[in-house]
């Protein structure tokens, strides 16, 4: 009853290898670690890793991993990383073609203190990331950097988030982490104001890591209206927060 388009490309024709390589490399990262994944049937295999760009072979190697995953330690936060896989079917079999490479980074150290006023940023709009340590989660609203800011907000780039109450969408941005979210010796101070009359800002963390509907709310600021001039700083000093959440 409907049409549909298909696009197809690559077609190889060859003789069925002995050794399958892996699929659906994963990477689940933290700031100094990475938890490597795949999909195979074999029962052993061979891991090869670096920076981003490396020549495969040259990096750090670790073999007969007789797992579909690997814990990786010692790694150096906020930095990109690749890996590559190969299925190790031993005997007459041998090994496979290596898979990869998988590209991840490392996420952000919790630090002491941060600012941002995302001055230093010309990949705005909303295709290109948030600033270094800042993340997107659970988006169906936008956020991302645009230009326009005025005074009293510092020019020229501001944090621009947007949701639809008629769509029942939400726009989240995840601060950098913070060692010290639970000391109560810290304070966050942000400007801010809305296009329109009746809208608010929510500060808050995520119960569950990978849940965006786990947001919990901690305190809510009505935002002034209609033009940046009404913009205002407000300031949100946490208390009782759970032990473990950073940002």
């Amino acid at each position: 009853a409907t049409s549909t388009s298909v696009y197809l490309d690559d077609f190889t024709w060859e003789a069925k290898p002995s050794c399958i390589k892996p699929t659906a490399l994963t990477a689940v990262v933290t700031a100094t670690t990475t938890a490597l994944g795949w999909t195979s049937d074999a029962l052993l295999f061979n891991i090869n890793y670096g920076p981003a760009g490396f020549i495969q072979g040259q990096g750090i190697t670790i073999n007969n991993i007789d797992e579909n995953s690997t814990l990786i330690t010692g790694l150096t936060s906020q930095t990109e990383y690749e890996f590559y896989v190969q299925s190790n079917c031993g005997g007459s079999n041998g090994v496979s073609l290596w898979a990869g490479p998988f590209e991840f980074t490392t996420s952000c150290s919790a630090a002491l203190t941060f600012s941002e006023n995302f001055e230093s940023y010309t990949l705005i709009g909303s295709t290109n990331p948030l600033p270094d340590c800042w993340t997107r989660f659970g988006n169906t609203g936008s956020s991302y950097i645009t230009t326009g800011s005025a005074n009293p907000l510092s020019p020229p780039n501001r944090l621009y988030l947007s949701a639809s109450a008629t769509s029942s969408t939400n726009a989240y941005a995840v601060m950098p982490p913070v060692s010290n979210l639970q000391a109560e010796t810290h304070r966050l101070k942000f400007k801010g104001y809305a296009t329109s009359a009746g809208k608010s800002v929510e500060v808050g963390y995520f119960a569950s890591a990978n849940d965006a509907s786990s947001f919990i709310v901690l305190q809510t600021f009505a935002m002034p209206s209609t033009v940046v001039a009404n913009a205002e700083q407000f300031v949100f000093t946490p208390q009782l927060v759970p032990s473990g959440v950073e940002s």
